[in-house]
């Protein structure tokens, strides 16, 4: 089964610590790469995150973005960030003189505003590491969901372009046995009006054409471009982050068809060969999202 390389997750919960929310968002790529954006206080955890992220996901940019908001902070602890203070003070008393309140007492509210006092954030325990974890956990599950139902709709379109180059693949079969018979009779018509003197023996002639047809047989062709049509097919249902290997059978059908297109010399052939590297080309274009 296909899985898309781009998906998206957010998830958050209330917890004794604040309010933690991840975000996890993938893009297609042709490695695993990371990319976090977390508090300073969990920065020293980022090793753990990728090992539990890189468990799941096997290729492709991985956005990861955890914020924890309203974290209880103890004043009592903290000491006055001078700088800020003056600056608060000097706006509340401008914006008092400006709407004539006198004598205002800014005191209360520059206790609740931000960075009034320089608390230091500690580092999380390990017990709310863990709350943290299974949030992640979470985010993943929901993510791979859909990436699957992404991935899902691929393998629709995907499984259309297949049978078409299947349709048109059979045509190709087809027209084999009638381009070899119009060969042949066409060499001989060439060589019986040439009138040649002496008469050149009929058992080497006769050899010589069976070395020809030979070389521009495409029966051998034909039966790899289906043996890969089938195990392409095979892989698509059966097994999981099957992108790389995709590629490299893709790659296969394409030598194949050009192979065969340039043996043939048949205008037929060659405009079927045409509409089939469309579709590989459309197939092509889809691999490059899948994982």
């Amino acid at each position: 089964m296909l899985k898309s390389m781009t998906g998206y997750a957010v998830v958050s919960k209330e917890t004794s610590f604040g309010t933690v929310q991840i975000v996890l968002k993938t893009l297609n790529a042709r490695s695993l790469e990371f990319n976090f954006r977390l508090p300073k206080f969990l920065e020293i955890r980022e090793p753990v995150l990728r090992s539990h992220l890189s468990k799941v996901l096997e290729r492709g940019t991985i956005f990861c973005q955890i914020s924890i908001d309203n974290i209880p902070v103890d004043k009592s602890s903290g000491k006055l960030n001078l700088s800020v203070a003056k600056s608060y003070l000097s706006e509340l008393l401008a914006l008092a003189k400006e709407l004539g309140i006198k004598n205002p007492d800014p005191m209360p509210l520059l206790n609740d505003l931000p960075d009034f006092f320089n608390s230091r954030q500690p580092d999380v325990s390990d017990e709310d590491f863990n709350v943290i974890l299974q949030l992640l956990l979470i985010a993943l599950n929901n993510l791979d969901q859909f990436r699957a139902k992404e991935g899902n709709e691929m393998e629709k379109n995907v499984d259309e372009c297949i049978e078409k180059i299947e349709r048109n693949f059979e045509k190709i079969k087809c027209l084999v046995p009638e381009r070899a018979a119009q060969i042949k009779e066409r060499l001989l018509t060439k060589l019986n009006s040439l009138s040649l003197t002496p008469v050149p023996d009929q058992n080497r002639l006769e050899q010589e054409l069976i070395y020809y047809l030979e070389k521009i047989d495409i029966n051998e062709e034909c039966e790899r471009l289906k043996n890969h049509l089938s195990y392409f097919s095979k892989i698509c249902k059966e097994e999981e982050n099957c992108g790389k290997k995709l590629g490299f059978l893709l790659q296969e059908l394409n030598r194949e068809i050009t192979t065969l297109s340039n043996k043939s010399a048949s205008a037929p052939i060659q405009q079927l060969a045409v509409l089939i590297k469309e579709d590989l080309e459309k197939v092509r274009e889809m691999l490059m999202n899948v994982v």
